[in-house]
């Protein structure tokens, strides 16, 4: 228990930077949509206005605008790929920080097996994506209240959930890399260089592109906002990721016990 409030400690700062920012980014982006509710044409003519990769960004189409859902899943691909840029920095560094600060010895010299170390890391990086989710889902809930739209909270779930596996999928990965890498500062640029390549990838098969199997190899495909209003909670997909997920912590366990500490 010590050892998860020591990690909740270490990152208080960049949550608390994080979770300000998306109320922030939730706040100025209901507000945006409010204003151009009263414009003529509405939100949708302003969508259609735009290009065809920003149309595909926004989702535009998908949801209706007028809602706290709708608003919302204007800006849920932002979340998606900007939670996914924490969460496989925060993977990346649970550990490798260790090494870098020299601390390891530390923790190793209290009798702890390493798995139940590696443990009390995951469940504290964990509870801090919970923690994120749940801030997001709250905001949302305010937003739309202070401007008088309808809320339905069985509507964000499956925005919430798709969030959290991208979320908890990036964070497993960078810790898998980290400790397979004999750089593990290296983790980190090579998280962001997947999520960027699976962005991009999916913004290519919603432009038009037609090579289907390669669309479903990107998380982003999962957390579409016409994804999520046609599969709502992603059915036999969303097991998939989840025990891929757990895949890697295994083996990210594994790594830890036959790990040579720098």
């Amino acid at each position: 228990m010590n050892m998860i409030k020591r990690e909740w400690l270490g990152y208080r700062k960049q949550t608390i930077y994080w979770i300000i920012g998306m109320v922030a980014l939730v706040l100025i982006a209901f507000f945006k949509v409010g204003s151009m509710t009263t414009a003529p044409g509405g939100v949708e003519e302003m969508l259609n206005s735009l290009p065809p990769m920003l149309q595909a960004f926004f989702g535009a189409g998908a949801l209706d605008y007028t809602t706290g859902v709708g608003s919302y899943s204007m800006i849920h691909l932002y979340f998606v790929i900007a939670l996914a840029f924490h969460s496989v920095i925060l993977g990346s560094n649970i550990f490798s920080k260790e090494e870098l600060d020299k601390t390891y010895e530390f923790l190793y010299v209290k009798g702890v097996k390493r798995w139940i170390i590696l443990c009390h890391k995951v469940i504290a990086g964990v509870t801090i994506l919970l923690l994120i989710n749940i801030v997001c889902l709250v905001s949302v809930f305010l937003a739309s209240m202070m401007m008088n739209l309808s809320f339905s909270l069985s509507g964000m779930i499956p925005f919430m959930v798709s969030l959290f596996i991208v979320q908890l999928f990036f964070f497993a990965f960078g810790l898998l890399t980290s400790l397979t890498l004999k750089n593990s500062q290296k983790a980190a640029m090579i998280g962001c260089a997947v999520i960027l390549v699976m962005f991009m990838v999916s913004m290519y098969m919603k432009l038009g592109g037609s090579i289907d199997f390669i669309d479903r190899l990107s998380l982003f495909h999962y957390a579409d906002t016409s994804y999520i209003k046609a599969h709502n909670y992603g059915g036999i997909s969303t097991l998939i990721i989840i025990l891929i997920s757990l895949g890697m912590f295994g083996t990210s366990g594994f790594l830890h016990e036959h790990r040579d500490l720098l």
